[in-house]
């Protein structure tokens, strides 16, 4: 069951994850920044469905997934659009065995943390 449309800017970063342990013996942890910005996805990503309103869009955002621009992205982790495009691309690839899966939407990008339940 899908409960209402978020339309109120909540702070998405209050509570706290938790972090599978194999991840130490994941790629990712091995470069700094990309294991940064997972982390960030983590704790960013949606925690169950819901509706929302983003980008005067309306999104069905699933368990796991982040609808955000570039420019949002690139403010929230100090990174360039070009330098963060590029470590999306590396974690959404084979160098991170598709730990993300990246689409458009138009108006922004969504990302979706593949096996959100095992991460988290």
């Amino acid at each position: 069951m899908i409960k209402k449309i978020e339309t109120e800017k909540a702070d998405k970063h209050e509570g706290f994850i938790a972090l599978f342990r194999k991840i130490i013996k994941h790629k990712i942890f091995f470069n700094e920044k990309h294991l940064r910005i997972f982390i960030w996805l983590l704790c960013s990503v949606a925690w169950k469905e819901h509706w929302a309103i983003k980008y005067e869009k309306r999104f069905l955002i699933q368990k796991g997934e982040i609808y955000i621009r570039w420019e949002d992205l690139s403010e929230e982790l100090g990174y360039s659009k070009s330098t963060l495009r590029r470590y999306i691309g590396d974690m959404a690839g084979e160098m991170y065995d598709h730990i993300i899966t990246k689409r458009n939407e138009g108006v922004c990008i969504c990302i979706k943390v593949n096996n959100y339940g095992k991460w988290q």
